[in-house]
């Protein structure tokens, strides 16, 4: 097993470590990192930070040899490091013990570094994905002085940092961060407009994260009630679901089709999309319809149709609660904004 020792400095100061262990070469720009190939490794790390408050890192590696990792922190008693399993999995070492325990695919962790730091293992023979946002609570909080006030939904993140050495919370599957993770993976701006886009989207996944930290604190609930196995079910019909939304779906006939009990389905898309099936798929025609009225190939009446709705009262009330307003007045808005921009052009 490979060792790779990291004192959590600035990103650059990190990526210069992982050369001088396990070897690779620079990416520069403001998505900097790490290209790693070699004997034994293949892949890359690259990250960006923000005013010292946030950082997002971003290793996919395939290994021919386990790593051991051991990050340790420069300030233990106030950054937190959210993780997220993208593909994969890996171990995380408890302190206490030397206990391990198995992060799996599309899973949240929450790790404070404590003194002795984080420890956790990349397995080899496997293409490892995982995103790390370490965050500064108190920092981010000061920088932002206008929300100082209202620290109501920090308290359980606040109590992490009380805690007196490290701290550990293994959490539920969500694919809703696996797509947020895509969206900046996607970013091909350049320059201080990447900077800005990079910002949005991983101060989006990072509040993604913690509501996913406060929400399993709330409902105690474990994805892992459900087998792996069950968990890539649930993926798959979703992403059936998204790709063809437009389709006829039963409960029955999902569960016979993939072998799932009703119970453990329901539970999954609760879990990884806080949705019911019928409301995800639900959801799911309305962001097709949306994208077709923006398109303005079809009328109203034909997307309403064409998605698998049979009222098109019933399409225009689920509509306006989700977008704001009815199909038409959206329609006539986009027609209105492609208008002026022509004049003004």
């Amino acid at each position: 097993m490979k060792p790779l020792f990291i004192a959590d400095k600035k990103l650059k100061f990190i990526y210069k470590q992982i050369q001088q262990q396990i070897g690779g070469e620079p990416k520069d720009g403001l998505n900097m990192g790490v290209q790693l190939k070699g004997t034994h490794i293949n892949g890359h790390v690259h990250g960006i930070s923000f005013s010292n408050t946030i950082s997002y890192i971003k290793y996919k590696v395939s290994l021919k040899e386990d790593l051991a990792v051991k990050v340790k922190s420069a300030h233990p008693n106030s950054s937190l490091y959210f993780m997220y399993c993208n593909k994969g999995s890996f171990l995380h070492i408890k302190q206490h013990g030397n206990s391990c325990k198995k992060i799996y695919e599309n899973q949240t962790v929450v790790l404070k570094a404590g003194k002795a730091g984080i420890r956790f293992i990349i397995p080899k023979n496997q293409t490892n994905d995982v995103t790390i946002v370490k965050f500064n609570p108190k920092g981010y909080l000061k920088k932002e002085k206008q929300w100082a006030s209202n620290l109501h939904d920090f308290q359980p993140v606040f109590k992490i940092l009380n805690e007196n050495d490290d701290f550990s919370h293994y959490g539920n599957c969500n694919l809703k961060i696996a797509e947020i993770i895509e969206q900046i993976d996607k970013v091909k701006e350049t320059g201080v407009l990447k900077n800005i886009f990079m910002e949005g989207h991983v101060k989006l996944l990072l509040a993604f994260l913690i509501q996913q930290y406060i929400s399993d604190l709330r409902y105690d609930t474990n994805s892992f009630e459900l087998s792996n196995l069950e968990i890539q079910k649930v993926k798959r019909i979703s992403s059936a679901i998204k790709q063809s939304p437009e389709k006829s779906y039963s409960i029955k006939k999902l569960t016979s089709q993939y072998a799932i009990t009703p119970p453990k389905l329901q539970k999954g898309f609760k879990l990884m999309f806080e949705k019911t099936v019928t409301g995800y798929i639900k959801n799911s025609r309305l962001e097709m319809a949306e994208e077709m009225i923006k398109k303005r190939e079809y009328t109203i009446s034909e997307i309403v149709y064409k998605i698998g709705f049979s009222s098109k009262s019933y399409f225009s009330k689920i509509f306006k609660e989700k977008y704001g307003c009815n199909p038409k007045d959206y329609q006539d808005n986009i027609k209105k904004s492609l208008k002026n921009n022509i004049n003004e052009a």
